[in-house]
């Protein structure tokens, strides 16, 4: 009996999450829709950096040499 109960409690259920949306369609052809821009037919192309180019706050710290043995050696 308790086991039929559960059943029809949990078929009842609704959600608590809401989409501000509105429900997720399983269609994937509709969200891969791309409009074709005509005033911008080149793509922007993007500039790489390395790391010397960075500015000083961005760059990655230099590494210890203790720091390179503890990992080289697995740590302490």
């Amino acid at each position: 009996m308790k086991l039929i109960e559960r059943a029809v409690k949990f078929s009842q259920r609704i959600p608590l999450i809401k989409f501000r949306f509105g429900p997720r369609t399983s269609k994937i052809e509709e969200t891969k829709k791309v409009e074709p821009q005509a005033d911008n037919p080149e793509p922007k192309k993007r500039t790489v950096l390395e790391f010397v180019q960075l500015p000083e706050r961005y760059r990655p710290r230099p590494i210890a040499d203790e720091e390179i043995n503890a990992i080289n050696h697995g740590g302490y």
